[in-house]
């Protein structure tokens, strides 16, 4: 039952010494991140699985250089959350628990509800009151309980931290067994690629638990032998709601305003500080991103195929900043190369996404 420290503070688990052959997915467990069970000593026999993992990496053309796209938004629940979620309802199945809650902003909720109900438990989402509709009606699809909380993602957050005395925390921010499954990322991009890593991967970044569960991975795939160097992180985050790149005096002051990227529109994520720590330690990159750019990278991907939501879309914002900013040729560059992380499809917000697609100048948008 706990899921923090009696100080308050977040809970992490002690680092893995994972060997050269632990790295290499196990051909007798299909094609998904359960190929990678050793990696995080997950108990097969009590596995949750939905088929989750393995999604292709695609390849598009902006400005003339290639941009690998890892298409997590072709997850069974329509995000990369899956792979955190299968993880952490498993390990609350293990300890034999019956009844998880959780908050989250749409996707998270999903996860957690689709898992739980895969496994038999009952399950409770908080959600803010701005939630999109279809996300709340996907939730409730899988049996699960939604409570709708007035007010941001904060208020939901603080209103399942109240019931989590009594029921199973399945917090994708506070349960570090969901950065377990998301550190599956970089296990598939390294067997994916033959071992011919990218020199940069940007992701989005609100809550945190895509960067913690790469550089955790990257970490150990580093340390096993089988790679030299990980990969530059880039965290991209919306101008609004720019926590990475706040003094750290002006956290409780939350965000400047909202984004259409709702998945990213954390005012004030539980682990800042450890991002804040992370990020130095490993030498990532903060990027902040606009609407517009949001919108702008929306409609290329769009274009080229790629049916995602707004935050689905920030790592490949991020990407074009970047083009645009004067790093085309480090990754042309044979040691280059460039890698964005979808999240989410746009299935999960579609008539957002039908007016942000259809809009043009007129937006209204701050630049």
């Amino acid at each position: 039952m706990r899921w923090r420290c009696d100080c308050g503070a977040a809970l992490d688990l002690a680092p893995r010494v994972v060997s050269p052959s632990e790295t290499t997915p196990l051909p007798d467990r299909g094609q998904g991140l359960w190929r990678f069970a050793p990696v995080w000593a997950g108990d097969p026999s009590y596995a949750v699985t939905l088929g989750e993992g393995w999604t292709p990496i695609a390849e598009l053309d902006y400005a003339g250089v290639r941009v690998g796209v890892k298409l997590d938004h072709l997850m069974p629940t329509g995000s990369y959350k899956d792979r955190g979620a299968s993880v952490l309802i498993t390990a609350a199945r293990t300890l034999g628990v019956g009844e998880v809650i959780e908050d989250s902003s749409g996707n998270a909720g999903c996860a957690v509800a689709a898992y739980a109900a895969r496994a038999g438990m009952r399950c409770t989402i908080f959600v803010p009151s701005a939630t999109a509709p279809s996300k709340i009606r996907q939730i409730e699809a899988y049996g699960a309980r939604v409570e709708v909380v007035q007010g941001a993602r904060a208020e939901a957050a603080e209103t399942a931290r109240g019931a989590a005395d009594s029921v199973f925390y399945a917090s994708h921010v506070w349960n570090p067994f969901f950065f377990e499954g998301v550190k599956t990322l970089a296990y598939e991009i390294h067997a994916q690629l033959a071992g011919r890593l990218p020199g940069t991967i940007a992701v989005p970044v609100g809550n945190g638990s895509l960067l913690f569960g790469l550089a955790r991975g990257f970490d150990e795939l580093v340390r096993a032998g089988v790679v030299a160097a990980p990969p530059r992180l880039v965290a991209v985050q919306s101008v609004a709601c720019a926590t990475l790149s706040r003094p750290p005096g002006e956290d409780r002051h939350g965000p400047r305003g909202s984004t259409i990227a709702e998945g990213i529109a954390i005012a004030r994520p539980p682990r800042l500080a450890q991002m804040r720590a992370l990020i130095e330690a490993i030498g990532a990159t903060v990027l902040n991103v606009s609407d517009r750019e949001i919108i702008a990278a929306l409609r290329w991907a769009a274009g080229l195929g790629l049916y995602l939501e707004p935050t689905g879309a920030v790592s490949l914002a991020g990407i074009r900043a970047l083009i645009e900013g004067g790093d085309a040729e480090r990754f042309r560059a044979p040691d280059g190369g460039v890698l964005g992380i979808t999240t989410g499809s746009g299935l999960k917000s579609p008539e957002k996404v039908r007016a942000l697609l259809r809009g043009g100048a007129e937006d209204g948008l701050d630049p």
